[in-house]
């Protein structure tokens, strides 16, 4: 028979016993949550990744300064930048509650023919970012081209951050239709922003998806319409190279105006194949604020490209990414969207793997 003594020392404690398994749930929840991000591939596809190697340098990002000075700085304008952060949401705030009076009066059109550059160009001042436009004489040969040809203008560029379609608008002098996924329509507060502010949906789902879109914008468009904004690599990079363009946008067989983005910031301010939201850009957007060094954009106009008659749709989406490459001086690389999932989705899983490890220790 045991002693008293010893029954307390074979007693657990209930709380104890519930606390561990609401640890153990939450622990079991943010794993499943996890294998969300690589559920398309299979764990000897994963394992085979390296991710340190060089070819995946464009999906990395240096996200933080790493010197104490300027970490100490960034703290010091800490005050200046959420003032300029207040500043642009009600800015934000104020273009969003005209548009909808606006397009509820159906002149929504109007509106952000004019109030898009205007806005834009607040934002970037604000922001505390320098535009620089080169090649401007090429934007007005392709809008006259487009006139011509009776169809609105397709502009095609590199893609760093969500800041790209508000700089182009701004150098551009007018409102523009970014092509977006259809997902992002269902995002609540951004998927209906994104309409108001006349972005065109693609279905990627379908292989004919961004082919009939375009085709059917072109049709019933006039030339006097916004231009089309697309950007080929159908993700976000560090900016440091090219991946591979898709041909579907370059289908329509228009004529399109490359543009190349150069971003001059100390540290890079992209989130690379993150899934957007306003939160997302509005984090985006903090880290542009809290540089105090000189920061600037570069925008360079190629002139307009028109595929050959017998010209292959792939080869002129080559060529017009080649001559991009060129203006920026970085390579066009064999990359593409699914290998930066692929890659993005193997360092998630190695992570979540060595956090396994970890916590089987502690245990």
């Amino acid at each position: 028979m045991m002693k008293n003594g010893d029954e307390r020392e074979v007693k657990v404690d209930d709380g104890d016993v519930s606390t561990h398994q609401e640890q153990e749930q939450q622990r079991t929840g943010a794993e499943k949550k996890e294998k969300k991000h690589w559920s398309r591939f299979t764990e000897e596809q994963l394992q085979s990744v390296d991710i340190h190697h060089d070819k995946f340098s464009l999906f990395r990002t240096k996200m933080h300064p790493e010197e104490w000075h300027d970490i100490l700085v960034l703290i010091l304008m800490m005050p200046i930048t959420l003032i300029r952060v207040g500043i642009i949401i009600f800015m934000f705030l104020t273009y969003t509650f005209w548009g909808f009076i606006f397009n509820s009066l159906g002149y929504i059109d109007l509106y952000l023919r004019y109030a898009s550059p205007f806005g834009n160009m607040l934002l970037l001042y604000v922001a505390g970012i320098e535009m620089k436009l080169e090649g401007e004489e090429n934007i007005r040969l392709g809008s006259e081209t487009a006139k011509a040809e009776d169809r609105p203008i397709l502009v095609v560029s590199n893609h760093i951050s969500a800041l790209d379609p508000h700089c182009i608008s701004y150098s551009l002098g007018n409102c523009i239709r970014p092509v977006i996924k259809t997902e992002i329509f269902s995002i609540p507060v951004y998927g209906s922003i994104a309409k108001l502010l006349g972005c065109v949906g693609v279905d990627r789902t379908k292989p004919s998806g961004v082919v009939d879109t375009l085709k059917n914008y072109f049709k019933e468009r006039n030339p006097n319409d916004f231009p089309l904004y697309v950007c080929p690599e159908g993700t976000t990079t560090n900016g440091r190279g090219l991946l591979k363009f898709k041909k579907g946008i370059f289908l329509s067989d228009v004529e399109v105006i490359p543009l190349s983005l150069n971003y001059k910031t100390p540290f890079n301010t992209t989130f690379v194949l993150n899934q957007p939201s306003l939160g997302l850009d509005l984090l985006q957007l903090i880290k542009v604020l809290s540089v105090p060094q000189k920061k600037a954009i570069h925008i360079k106009a190629l002139p307009p490209m028109k595929r050959g008659d017998d010209e292959d749709y792939q080869h002129f989406a080559d060529r017009v990414a080649d001559a991009m490459a060129s203006s920026l001086k970085v390579p066009y690389t064999s990359l593409s969207f699914s290998d930066g999932i692929l890659f993005y989705s193997a360092r998630r899983y190695f992570a979540a793997q060595e956090e396994a490890k970890k916590n089987k220790k502690m245990n």
